[in-house]
């Protein structure tokens, strides 16, 4: 059990890493800036690693599931980081609790059984991920939108989860090398239809100015809305190379907290599922760390709690 809490951790960190970038990214380029850029990055790396590796996709039909996964994938993380946007990185606590409650349900359903510690740890770690994240006095309450979206997020994450871990008995490789292709082709294919959309005439969008002073839509009475961008207003090559290379290291280690969560999770989803869930503790210690951010009591419990839950799971 102890290699698989090694796995499960290493994909607690990956991920909290790639949230961690990805939350700061988020408050200075265009959330969809990131989710492309990083899905297209971490197809370009799964690329890689199947002709380096050069061995064909076996046959079996179980590989969709991967192709689902990176099928949903791709619109849950598109909520993740609008809440992240919207919300701060607080609500990454209802995220990791509920995406963690369905492949763990789904484990159990499948004929998983826990002893009695690794039942505690499971409950126990559940608790430390919803408190290391919870929002306190001092934050301010993120809007229904964002709660909303991250609540989708979740659902959406926990089903790409259990796809993955059933995609895997085929291959693990392939299966999450085909959640990342489907992943950064749907991005693709996104960025192209949002490219080609046309733009709506400037008298319908934006407001006039009448002689009272007063702004108003003409004829339809619309309220103006902001473009839809990719990129910030005039980039440069040295901005585009600065937003490229943490767009890209968030696709990265994104991908390498997948291929260690399916490791763990090949011998023990629900386990793997509650220390893999743990990544926002290590979003929460980067932030801190790098940001100086103050850790709140009910934080570091959560922390504590964390730690705790491993130290059960590891047994």
């Amino acid at each position: 059990m102890a290699w698989v809490m090694t796995f499960a951790a290493l994909a607690a960190v990956a991920w909290g890493v790639s949230d961690f970038l990805a939350g700061l990214l988020a408050r200075r380029i265009p959330v969809l800036t990131i989710l492309i850029g990083s899905k297209v990055a971490a197809m370009l790396l799964a690329v890689v690693v199947v002709a380096a590796r050069g061995v064909p996709p076996p046959d079996d039909s179980r590989l969709w599931l991967g192709v689902v996964a990176g099928l949903i994938g791709f619109p849950a993380m598109g909520l993740l980081y609008r809440a992240m946007r919207d919300g701060s990185l607080v609500v990454v606590a209802p995220v990791a609790a509920v995406a963690a409650l369905v492949p763990v349900g789904w484990g159990l359903l499948h004929g998983e059984r826990l002893g009695m510690v690794a039942a505690l740890g499971v409950v126990i770690g559940l608790i430390g991920v919803t408190m290391a994240s919870w929002p306190v006095a001092s934050q301010r309450r993120p809007p229904r939108s964002a709660q909303a979206c991250a609540l989708g997020a979740a659902i959406g994450l926990g089903v790409y989860f259990v796809l993955l871990h059933e995609a895997a008995a085929a291959d693990q490789i392939w299966s999450t090398a085909l959640a990342r292709m489907t992943g950064g082709s749907l991005a693709l294919l996104f960025l192209i239809t949002v490219r080609r959309l046309p733009r709506p005439p400037r008298d319908v969008v934006e407001p006039i100015r009448q002689s009272t002073g007063k702004t108003a839509c003409p004829q339809v009475g619309l309220r103006p809305q902001p473009a839809l961008r990719l990129l910030p207003k005039s980039p440069s090559a040295r901005t585009g190379l600065a937003i490229a290379v943490p767009v890209s290291l968030v696709g990265a280690t994104d991908a390498l907290a997948d291929a260690s969560f399916i490791l763990a999770a090949s011998a023990a989803l629900a386990p793997a599922a509650v220390v893999a869930s743990l990544y926002p503790a290590v979003t929460l210690l980067l932030n801190r760390s790098l940001l100086r951010e103050r850790l709140h009591t009910v934080h570091l419990y959560g922390v504590l709690a964390a730690l705790f839950a491993v130290a059960c799971l590891a047994r």
